[in-house]
Order: C-alpha cells, then structure tokens, then sequence
C-alpha cells in the first residue's frame, strides 16, 4: 500500500517537476555567473588594448607614424577578439590634434572610413574641423566637413555652423565660404537662424552692412525667422558707419514691425551715433521713444544727449537731463560728471561747477586731473587767473598729480592773461617732471612777451 502511494502518477509528475525545477535554477546561476565574469574579463582586455594606443601615442613627436598608429589600433583589439568602437578613433583623433600631429592624422582617417563598419558620431569631425580652424588648417577643414557621409555619418546644422565659424575668421576662409553654401544643396542641409548668424556677423566685421541687410532680407525665403541678436548686431554695425539718421530710423521701425524691440543697449548706440553726427534733436527723439516703450535709458544715453545738448549750448536741457538721471536712480560715473561740469564752467556757473565736484566726493566719485583740468582750462577762458590758481593748489592738497594737459593749459593760460612770470615757473615745473614742451608753449611765451612789450 505504502509503495503502491509511493510510486503512484501524481507523484511521479510532482517528482519531475521539482527535478525540473532544480535544473532550470542550476543552469539559470550558472549562466549568469559567466556573463558576469565575462563582462569583467572583456573590459579588462579593453583597458589592455587601450592601454597599448595610449603608450604609442606618449612616443616622442617624431616617433609617431600615423600608418603605425592605425595598425595598432586595429591589432591591439583584434589580436584579443575585440573590434575597436567610435570611442577609440576619437580618443587617437583628438590625441593627435592636442599634440598638433596633424600629419599623422591621414592613415588614422582613411582606416575609420574604408576598415569600419561601426557609424561614428558626427562630434568626432565637428572638433576636428575646430582644431583645424584654430591651426588655420582651413582647406582641411572644409575637405573633413564634405567627407563626413563617407565615415558612414550624417551631416547636420552642427557641422555646417562650425565650419562656417571657422571660415569667418580668417580672409582666406571667407573666400571658401561660398563654395561652401553652393555645396549644401546636394548634402540636403538647410540653412538655419544661426547660420545667417554668423554670416551677417562676418560682413559687419567686414564693415559690408549692406550686404548683412541684404542677407537679412533673404532669411524668409529658407524659412529662418531672423531673432533679437541679428537686429542688434546689424543695428550696432550701421550705427559705426555714421549713416544718415533715417537709415537708423527706418532700421529701428523693421525692428518694431517684426515685434523685435531694441534694447537699452541698442538705443544708446543709435543715440551716441546721432549725437557724433551732430543730429542731437532727432537723438533726444529716440530718447524720448524709447522711454515711451518702457525702456530704460542707461548711463551711455545720458552721457551722449549730455555732451550733444552741451556741444549745441542748450543748457536748460543739460539741465534737464542730469536732473532726470539722478531721479532714474542712476549713478554718473566720472566721464558724465566730468561733462556735466563743462557745461556749467561754459556757463559760467563756476559756483554751481564746484559744488558738484564736492557731490561727487560725497558720492566717492572722487574728481580727477581731467575734472580739474576743465575747471582751470575755463577759468583761464574766462581770465579768472586767482581761481585757477586756487584750483591748482587744490589739486596739490588732494594729492592729485598733474598731467601734460594740466602744464598746457596753466602756461597758456598764464600767458594769454599776460602772467609770463608764473607761466615760465610752470614750464620749468614742467620739464622737471619730464613733460616735453611742444613748439606751441613757446610761439604763446613769445606772443605773451610781445604783447606785455606793447602795453608797456
């Protein structure tokens, strides 16, 4: 009874199962412990091949062979059943570029494109056409960006826009970048926003605003919608050329039209520019439109209207504006007080002058020889010989020293005032600091000796 239950068929199919069970556990540990140990045992081979490329690649320049080089890449991994990967080109390429073995580079580039298989990263020939550019290796650059689909890679924006960046930096790459844009149609790339980029950027450099505009007319056609840094670099670019103000202004309304705002920084150039154009009417205009968007006008702005309405002596504007700044919140640096105090010294408020250099003290903004310099170079103009002075011994008190320009203008100060005495201490004061005294501090000494010669 026992052994008839013992050897039945339901136990018999329970038996096998376990045993079944067993089995697929045994074989599951066993299977899993070898892949482990295998995986180990490949990067460890990995590291010995590796290994035997770097110590090639640590040879002195001279002992290094590129068709050496490509050799050992392949049989360093071959020769222990493994094939070299994307990772290991990379390493051998930029190796090669950090030590500028550029020579050696050929067999190691032919090998990747004739020997593998695997598709390498399109980054490997992006920094290759980067090192190349920066060695001014520019006709090699161009001949790795056309052989990239060769490598089994695709090409993209990213190489297209690094190679147009390495071509604008020199003239003679500027002259391939033609050929260049007339191959890309076959390579199936389209031009895209920072391509016109760095285009447009190349021709202002150039001082080719024109052509940068007309480029900028072309980006609709490859459907690129021009953004906030080519207007502005455009914008900044024709402000340099001292164009007509309505040039400026028709510029800054296509800004508008395509929802582009200028910013603080484009305004004051369109101001600075207007301003060195003698047009300080219609550059106060675009002060006042931009303040009417919403923008700030920054220290540039001021400053320019500043020395534009004070060029014009239109002082209550002077007036005006400085007040404006200072209840902007702004902060005057030197160069704005420095013209700010001209133009009170052109009006004679000597007093006014004055106080503000005690503010700027107070404001540590501490007034400086061309402070000075304005202040005397006025009184001399108004013949306020004993205030000049006094300036001069401030100067000394403060420990301000003394430049050429402050010699020029007391001597000829001095002696358009008829102070020859004080005028030659001056120039004697001068040559000792070893200031050299041009030939027109002597035809005024002489003209002053005359003159007193005259009255006398």
């Amino acid at each position: 009874m026992i052994g008839n239950r013992f050897f039945s068929p339901e136990n018999y199919r329970r038996e096998a199962m376990i045993i079944s069970s067993c089995r697929f556990l045994i074989f599951r540990g066993l299977k899993t412990k070898p892949n482990r140990h295998w995986n180990s045992k490949n990067a460890f081979i990995k590291d010995e091949a590796m290994h035997k490329i770097k110590t090639k690649l640590q040879k002195d320049r001279d002992q290094i062979q590129g068709t050496d080089l490509a050799t050992t890449i392949t049989s360093s991994f071959h020769d222990r059943g493994l094939e070299p990967n994307a990772a290991v080109y990379s390493f051998v390429i930029k190796t090669l570029c950090q030590r500028s073995l550029f020579t050696q580079l050929p067999p190691v580039l032919n090998q990747l494109e004739n020997m593998e298989k695997f598709e390498p990263s399109e980054s490997i020939f992006v920094d290759l056409m980067k090192n190349f550019g920066a060695s001014n290796m520019l006709k090699e650059a161009v001949d790795v960006f056309f052989r990239i689909p060769r490598f089994r890679c695709t090409h993209s924006m990213d190489s297209l826009n690094t190679l147009l960046l390495v071509l604008s930096k020199s003239k003679d790459g500027i002259n391939m970048i033609e050929y260049v844009l007339k191959q890309t149609p076959k390579l199936n790339i389209r031009l895209d926003t920072t391509s016109f980029w760095i285009m447009i950027n190349t021709l202002c450099k150039l001082g080719k605003v024109h052509s940068a505009v007309q480029l900028l007319n072309e980006m609709p056609v490859h459907e690129c919608v021009p953004d906030y840094r080519i207007y502005s670099l455009i914008l900044s670019s024709l402000c340099q050329q001292n164009p007509n103000p309505d040039v400026l202004f028709d510029f800054i309304e296509r800004m508008r039209y395509s929802e582009v705002l200028p910013s603080c920084v484009d305004y004051g150039n369109v101001i600075k520019a207007l301003v060195n154009r003698g047009e300080v009417e219609k550059a106060y205009t675009i002060f006042t439109q931009m303040r009417s968007e919403g923008t700030k006008p920054d220290i540039v702005a001021y400053k320019s209207l500043l020395t534009g309405f004070i060029s014009i002596c239109n002082y209550t504007k002077t007036e005006e504006l400085f007040d404006g700044m200072l209840l902007s919140g702004l902060v005057p640096d030197l160069v704005t007080y420095n013209t700010y105090v001209d133009g009170l010294c052109k009006q004679s408020e000597f007093e006014q002058a004055k106080l503000i250099l005690i503010s700027m003290e107070k404001l540590s903004c501490n007034p400086s020889v061309d402070t000075y310099n304005i202040l005397i170079a006025r009184y001399c103009n108004a013949g306020q010989i004993r205030e000049a002075r006094e300036s001069m011994n401030e100067m000394y008190r403060k420990g301000i020293e003394w430049n050429r320009h402050t010699f020029v203008i007391l001597i000829d100060g001095f002696l358009r005032n008829g102070d020859v005495v004080d005028a030659d201490v001056i120039i004697h004061d001068m040559l000792k600091t070893g200031f050299v005294l041009k030939n027109f501090s002597f035809e005024s000494m002489i003209h002053g000796l005359c003159k007193i010669a005259v009255k006398n």
